[in-house]
């Protein structure tokens, strides 16, 4: 049977075209999460049902009970890593480009101990496996810095901090938002090698001394690459040779120099390295020398050294990195130094950043699959949603297309056309003329002021075209080359220069009625909006206009909610009895047409009366026959019906979760974090 792997990229690549696509730039791009049912489960309200993958429950049922909902902005979207808060005496595992890291605590959250924020590390190094007892502490370190080492033997890499605003807008008991630190990115270094792990320590790596170098030692009879070093030196010559001095303390601390000659003059004992340290040892200085390691592998310019235990048979028990190099993909090290050789040799495995560095794609590093989706339904939001009834269902959907969306217009060129689709769009303007025929369907460029046609389209794009007085848009189906595409039919109108747009498509639908200055357009894809650079175009007609108001359902509101009521106009002088909540109506009879009050909205006499319904199904006839409520057994003559603000069972319901039942106040704002994972 064959076996295969999905990638973390893969998952994560999912999550990143999802956050991204949460901008509403475009018309298949708009999410809502709505809030559903508000009559009680089946079963009753004692237990709230699971939610279902059938269809008909998690779709259908979701889309006719359907009550309110609000558009989801880019900034209601955040990326999200499991929570690992710092605990002491924790063994926390380090990052390690040779394993599988996915259920591995290679990073934690620190709380601050002064400020409100909260602070991402990655491990980089474990102290061989021992227990975390300092926390990391961003006060510390900065952004520039590869790591750094708390006292326990750790070392850290600072990678993001959170926001107090953030953390409560998306972080959770078990995941916290991912905020990338644009300093962290810029300052991060492809390919290092910050870490070598000491996979097996050997031993008789005797090539190492401690000291400090006295007056006479420094710079020998002025020579800048010779040092004469301890007494307790080994006897043989050549025995450094290979090796590392490193000064540890004092003046020049951090420098190392490889060994390129040891011997021995009279009673000195003499290094020489391989070029003159830029800062010149003093009587302060304290060095080290220890085995060097050769690092090869398709980067270059990573150095380090090797740290001996000298109380467990000269054992090397850690590498200090002295330069991280860069461009690594794959490294090997060894240790070397010793010129007595040793047949019980370390072996070391280079622990290389990911490919942009350590901290460049926190998410990427830090294995985000999860997305928060926060979002508040704040009290009427403007009055555009209600705060009466109660619900028990919400979720998301996904482009659905709006019913009844009346654009008022400025500027009309030209007469729309009954039934034609209508595009709001924002032309760019490309630079060069085109040609166009009422008998052809290509788009050329001008031979004298060309445009170049291949690099501004590509197939499924639309094109817009006009010369001033005419106008025209059309989807291309072919691009032939730099002077030529194809459209999907003839041009609109003839012209030997006329100016080519590249156009984003903000909204779409079909005219369903117009009046002098504005027209009503139905299933309208994406969102409409009155702004002095977007402009109104028919497909057929080709008439253009700019748009200075729009209503939903008569209401001026844009598309930043909805609600998917049904609207009965009632005559408050025909009402008898009364009507109760949730109580089914109907007109004639059930089978023919019947619904469920969410609001009964009843008014003085002579002042119209409202119903406000969820599921109607059938036809209600305003004039006609009263309304009956099923429960109430009241009565009234309907005077208008006016349709939910979506066109049913349009878009994608993309989640739903069951709730214990959400009683609404205009008082009252209810704010929900959704972690989906991806």
């Amino acid at each position: 049977m064959p076996s295969y792997l999905i990638t973390p990229e893969f998952s994560l690549n999912t999550l990143k075209e999802f956050i991204k696509s949460v901008d509403g730039s475009s018309v298949n791009n708009n999410y809502y999460a709505f809030a559903s049912r508000s009559l009680s489960y089946p079963n009753g309200d004692d237990t709230v049902p699971d939610p279902s993958n059938n269809p008909k429950e998690y779709y259908y049922d979701s889309y006719k009970q359907m009550v309110f909902g609000k558009k989801i902005a880019n900034t209601d979207v955040k990326s999200t890593i499991k929570r690992y808060d710092w605990v002491s005496n924790t063994i926390y595992d380090m990052y390690d480009n040779n394993i599988d890291l996915t259920r591995k605590q290679y990073y934690v959250v620190v709380n601050s101990t002064s400020t409100s924020e909260l602070y991402v590390f990655k491990v980089l190094y474990n102290n061989d496996g021992l227990p975390s007892t300092v926390p990391p502490s961003k006060a510390d370190t900065n952004a520039d810095e590869p790591y750094y080492s708390t006292s326990d033997g750790y070392e850290w890499k600072y990678m993001y901090t959170i926001t107090r605003n953030d953390y409560d807008k998306f972080a959770s008991k078990n995941f916290v938002p991912v905020t990338p630190d644009a300093n962290v990115v810029g300052n991060s270094i492809p390919g290092a090698i910050d870490v070598i792990k000491v996979s097996y320590k050997g031993s008789r790596y005797d090539t190492f001394l401690a000291n400090t170098f006295s007056a006479q030692q420094i710079t020998v009879g002025g020579n800048t690459v010779l040092y004469e070093i301890a007494n307790n030196a080994s006897p043989n010559n050549d025995f450094y040779v290979d090796s590392v001095v490193t000064i540890v303390d004092g003046t020049g601390k951090g420098q190392s120099k490889q060994i390129i000659d040891y011997y021995i003059d009279s009673s000195k004992k003499l290094i020489v390295i391989e070029s003159a340290f830029s800062t010149r040892p003093d009587v302060t200085s304290h060095y080290e020398i220890t085995p060097s390691v050769i690092i090869k592998g398709d980067g270059a310019d990573a150095k380090a050294r090797a740290l001996v235990n000298a109380t467990s048979s000269n054992s090397i028990y850690k590498i200090e990195i002295l330069d991280r190099g860069n461009d690594y993909n794959y490294a090997y090290a060894t240790v070397v130094g010793n010129t007595g050789g040793t047949s019980n040799t370390a072996v070391l495995v280079p622990i290389i950043s990911p490919s942009g560095g350590h901290g460049s794609d926190a998410e990427t590093e830090l294995q985000a699959k999860h997305v928060s989706i926060s979002f508040t339904f704040a009290n009427t939001e403007a009055d555009t949603i209600p705060t009466t009834n109660d619900y028990r269902t919400i979720g998301i959907i996904k482009d659905p297309k709006f019913a009844n969306v009346e654009l008022t217009l400025t500027g009309i060129d030209g007469n729309f056309v009954l039934g034609e689709q209508v595009f709001e769009i924002i032309p760019k303007d490309l630079q060069g003329k085109v040609s166009i025929s009422t008998v052809a369907n290509t788009l050329n460029a001008n031979a004298s002021n060309p445009v170049d046609l291949d690099r501004a389209f590509k197939v499924g794009d639309y094109v817009y075209v006009s010369n001033g007085s005419s106008h025209y848009i059309d989807t291309v189906v072919v691009v032939t080359n730099s002077s030529q595409i194809q459209l999907s039919g003839n041009g609109g109108f003839a012209c030997t220069a006329a100016n080519a747009h590249a156009v984003e498509i903000k909204a779409r639908g079909y005219i369903r009625a117009i009046e002098a200055s504005s027209i009503l357009v139905g299933n309208v894809e994406g969102t409409c909006a009155a702004t002095n650079n977007q402009l109104v175009v028919g497909k057929v007609s080709g008439t253009v206009a700019e748009v200075s108001d729009v209503k939903v359902n008569g209401v001026t509101k844009g598309f930043s909610t909805f609600d998917q009521r049904s609207k009965l106009t009632i005559s408050s002088n025909s009402i008898q009895g009364s009507f109760t909540q949730d109580e089914i109506i109907y007109q004639t009879d059930q089978a023919t047409s019947n619904g469920y009050v969410h609001t009964f909205a009843n008014n003085a006499l002579n002042v119209n009366s409202y119903i406000y319904a969820t599921d109607l199904q059938g036809t209600i006839t305003p004039g006609s026959e009263n309304l009956i409520g099923n429960t109430s057994g009241g009565t009234a003559l309907v005077l208008d019906v006016l349709p939910p603000d979506l066109v049913p069972f349009t878009g994608k319901i993309l989640y739903t979760e069951n709730l214990e039942f959400i009683q609404r106040s205009n008082s009252q704002s209810e704010t929900y974090k959704l972690i989906v994972e991806f």
